[in-house]
């Protein structure tokens, strides 16, 4: 919003105060006192300034002269100058701080700080505006000096100016809001019966003639005085975006301007870090270096890369100000200066978006005819040295003071949790047969859900979840709805000789293109030895709950045993998704996807999480050999990757002390991950879905023993694929799959077993692992107030 006044020269005249009568002008009413409330400030040098008639209220009388009237309703400093709160009743300040800040009242200078009028041949002061009485109003017409009065008579409703009016003053619904309007148009176009117009005062030397106020019931109006050089003038600086979050800059009214001060869950206008590519000028072929492909995107250069890039770009307006002195000029800029180098501003010159720095000039005409604006950020937030806030400011520079801003901030990343519905699920195709196998099955699992089954190209790694991971960045769009930027984060993980896994390539040269977008963030220098915690399946988002309505990131990670730091602070800059860390530096493959998943839930959380629990599935397994069936095999068919055959019956499970011990200690570690998630969240063990499965060890650390059925993707709100657990078959079903069935049948989900033994068990994956998955954008991140 606006808050302040311009001072083009030497002097100020100020009129048009309401009435005591009705009013649809938008002029509050006066009190119905006897003067009218006009003020004159006196220029400096020799001759007199003329004061300007001031407007009646209801019955009163108007005087020339510059009288401040008690009845007009415009506050005053009489009385209130150098205390340092604001006038009684108002909003505008009597101190020597007010200039600076624009929040001055309008006598301030005739009544705080009088000009000295001097003798002599000088410039004289402009001529004083003729007020508008009140319903009934009575008085004499002031004597004025040399100059013809300028009526809206014939004029109401006509945009073009009055003619032969200088400066130019309309009679038009939009006068009142730049301050030009006609002195008479209350009077002529809607205002009340005029009062007596004031006395012009005896102008200095050239200048342009003051217009006569409107005569009140039995009054003349008086003829304004001649005008000094230079007149002063109501500042119109007035720039908005899109606070209110429709999707569109509100240029009338003020639904825009009068939240543009605040950030909470309701106002606060949102742009995009520009990330994508959507004319797909970015290099992909196997010779462009990692450094070139995460170098590349759209807010990367200083043009608009078409019309699609433009949606990308949040609008500003600066609105015009058809008033403006002739000598007025401004500038534009980003504050605070941290935020300068992290975007940029664009302006629009005749349909050509042109970039424009911090501190731009914005010329006379700019200012009179208006400006489109937009604003990108350059790429997302990458630490913590700038929060995405910033303000964007218009100030005057020449022709006045005075400033207007606007609050902004740029999306932050967030991440995908379960409980968003699936659009499309991912793998990594190979020819082996347990490639095969899988993809089939995967593929009948997303059928006839809204999931589309995707295959990547073939980049020699099947570990899909592991090389890269989604999100999205978000702004308002028009209708209610929301500009997406989907956003592929590539793993921080290495795949030899500390170079960056090569199938991370594919967030560049498979995702990225019109609203897709790519990252990459990691230490080169992070520690080997904890490097698969930077692989995605160490990274799971917990879905929404309390006071965290976009979740939390579930990440492993202990003192010793960490992921990348560097992308841990990106994570954390992004300020909407705290994280979690529980302890996964006892597994093998010390991933938090191997022990915990989350599905949705008709409950007031609206979710549950699925956790391993080994206890159960010893429990099982010795309920089946006490009735009868310890000689039923498990894993029939199957083997390990050392070609030894897997198959093995009830009772030997059960008297493998390694896996039993195993087992015991991976209930322990589960339950430590259990307690630090519930403490984070408020999770009751009602909302805790039990999932068998045993443990073994290999390497010295903890592996899944059965196929991790925890280990699953959740391709739709009611399929959910796990591994097929080739558990044992009693009475015609595998006991494990039963259990998994009717664990999940009272929130409506259906299991649809996925084969996942040759390519990813026996390999320490699971089917979570070899999935990936992009999802919905179902919540409008910045109605958090985060």
């Amino acid at each position: 919003m606006n808050k302040l006044l311009g001072s083009g020269g030497a002097a100020l005249a100020l009129a048009l105060v309401g009435c005591g009568g009705s009013d649809n002008t938008g002029f509050p009413p006066g009190d119905g006192g006897s003067t009218g409330g006009a003020f004159s400030f006196g220029g400096t040098g020799a001759g007199t300034t003329g004061g300007g008639g001031g407007l009646a209220g209801a019955g009163g009388s108007s005087a020339g002269g510059g009288q401040a009237g008690a009845g007009g309703g415009l506050p005053t400093c009489q009385g209130w100058c150098d205390l340092p709160y604001p006038v009684p009743g108002h909003v505008c300040e009597c101190h020597a701080g007010c200039q600076s800040q624009g929040s001055c009242c309008p006598d301030y200078e005739s009544v705080c700080t009088p000009s000295t009028g001097g003798t002599g041949g000088g410039t004289g002061g402009i001529g004083g505006i003729g007020g508008i009485g009140g319903t009934g109003g009575t008085g004499a017409g002031g004597t004025g000096g040399t100059g013809g009065a300028i009526s809206c008579a014939g004029h109401c409703g006509s945009s073009q100016p009055v003619p032969g009016s200088a400066p130019n003053c309309f009679c038009d619904s939009q006068c009142a809001q730049y301050n030009d309007c006609c002195a008479d148009y209350l009077g002529v176009c809607g205002g009340g019966t005029g009062g007596a117009g004031g006395t012009g005062g005896v102008g200095g030397t050239g200048g342009v003639g003051g217009t006569g106020g409107v005569g009140g019931t039995g009054g003349t109006g008086g003829t304004g005085g001649v005008g000094g050089t230079g007149g002063a003038t109501s500042v119109g600086l007035d720039i908005r975006a899109d606070s209110n979050r429709d999707g569109v800059v509100d240029v009338s009214g003020n639904s825009d301007d009068s939240v543009e001060d605040v950030w909470n869950s309701q106002y606060g206008a949102v742009f995009l870090p520009n990330i994508d590519d959507d004319e797909n000028k970015c290099p992909k072929g196997s010779s462009v270096t990692d450094a070139q492909l995460a170098a590349c995107h759209d807010g990367n250069n200083s043009t608009i890369d078409g019309a699609s890039d433009l949606l990308d770009i949040a609008r500003l307006r600066l609105l015009a100000w058809p008033a403006a002195p002739s000598n007025a000029t401004a500038k534009i800029d980003i504050l605070p200066s941290g935020a300068i180098n992290r975007v940029r501003l664009f302006k629009n010159v005749g349909g050509n978006w042109t970039a424009i720095a911090s501190g731009a000039t914005i010329s006379n005409a700019e200012l009179k005819s208006g400006l489109e604006l937009g604003i990108e950020g350059r790429d997302v937030l990458r630490d913590s040295s700038w929060n995405g806030h910033l303000d964007v400011q218009v100030s005057m520079v020449t022709g006045g003071t005075g400033t207007d801003r606007v609050k902004m901030r740029m999306s932050p990343v967030a991440l995908s949790h379960h409980v968003q519905p699936s659009t499309h699920t991912y793998v990594t195709p190979s020819n082996s047969s347990g490639s095969i196998a899988f993809r089939q099955d995967l593929a009948a699992a997303c059928s006839g859900t809204p999931s589309a089954y995707t295959e990547l190209p073939a980049l020699g790694d099947q570990w899909t979840q592991d090389y890269f991971e989604t999100g999205y960045v978000a702004m308002p769009k028009a209708g209610g709805q929301q500009h997406v930027i989907k956003v592929y984060f590539r793993s921080a993980n290495f795949g030899g000789s500390n170079q960056l896994r090569s199938a991370g390539r594919v967030v560049y040269t498979y995702f990225r293109g019109p609203d897709r977008g790519g990252i990459t963030q990691y230490d080169p220098n992070h520690p080997n030895s904890a490097d698969t915690l930077n692989s995605f399946g160490n990274t799971e988002t917990i879905p929404p709950f309390g006071n965290y309505p976009m979740g939390r990131i579930l990440r492993g990670s202990t003192s010793s045993f960490y992921p990348d730091q560097s992308f841990e602070a990106m994570l954390t800059a992004q300020g909407i998704q705290p994280q979690v860390f529980v302890n996964t530096s006892w597994l093998a493959v010390a991933h938090v996807d191997e022990t915990i998943s989350f599905v949705r839930a008709n409950s007031p959380r609206g979710w549950v999480m699925l956790v391993n629990d080994a206890t159960l599935a010893k429990t099982m397994l010795e309920q089946a050999q006490a009735q009868g069936h310890g000689n039923v095999t498990m894993f029939t068919g199957k083997f390990w990757s050392n070609n030894t055959s897997a198959t093995v019956t009830i009772n030997q499970v059960l008297a493998n002390t390694t896996v039993m011990s195993e087992s015991a200690a991976a209930q322990t570690q589960v339950a430590n991950q259990i307690a630090i998630i519930k403490g984070a969240t408020g999770l009751t063990d009602a909302e805790i879905v039990k999932i068998p499965f045993l443990h073994n060890k290999s390497g010295g650390y903890s592996v899944a023993y059965q196929p991790g059925t925890v280990n699953g993707t959740y391709v739709a709100n009611n399929v959910f694929a796990p591994p097929d657990p080739h558990g044992p078959v009693i009475n015609g079903q595998d006991i494990f799959k039963q259990q998994m069935q009717q664990a999940l049948s009272p929130y409506g989900i259906t299991v649809k077993f996925v084969e996942d033994w040759d390519l990813y068990h026996r390999l320490l994956g699971e089917v979570h692992c070899g999935s990936n998955s992009d999802r919905q954008v179902t919540t409008k991140w910045w109605e958090t107030g985060l």
